[in-house]
């Protein structure tokens, strides 16, 4: 994942329209690699990789919630309201991601 294309500043600096665009381009690349799991135990351990890649990128994430089998949502600190566009990432078992950048939680 190429942290030029997929860091906070560079989601930061978008349009809305370029933003929404770069969103499909990160749900492919991390629906991509949690494909590859061939159990759920195998999903949850990628969907924690792929959130500490995103947080190496500047991402603010935070375990929001999960059912422990088919589902996580990973988004930003709820606590700090003066933190203006966050990602929201929704990973759902076998291989389905959702990517939105919310203006506030």
């Amino acid at each position: 994942m190429e942290k030029k294309l997929f860091s906070s500043s560079a989601f930061g600096s978008l349009t809305d329209a370029e933003r929404r665009a770069r969103l499909y381009h990160l749900e492919q690349e991390l629906g991509a690699f949690i494909g590859q799991s061939t159990s759920s135990a195998q999903f949850f351990r990628r969907t924690k990789q792929s959130v500490e890649m995103l947080r190496s990128m500047g991402h603010d994430l935070w375990h929001m919630d999960s059912d422990g089998e088919t589902f996580e949502v990973w988004a930003g600190d709820y606590i700090r309201p003066n933190m203006v566009g966050r990602l929201v990432i929704t990973f759902t078992y076998p291989d389905r991601v959702s990517a939105e950048w919310a203006d506030t939680l």
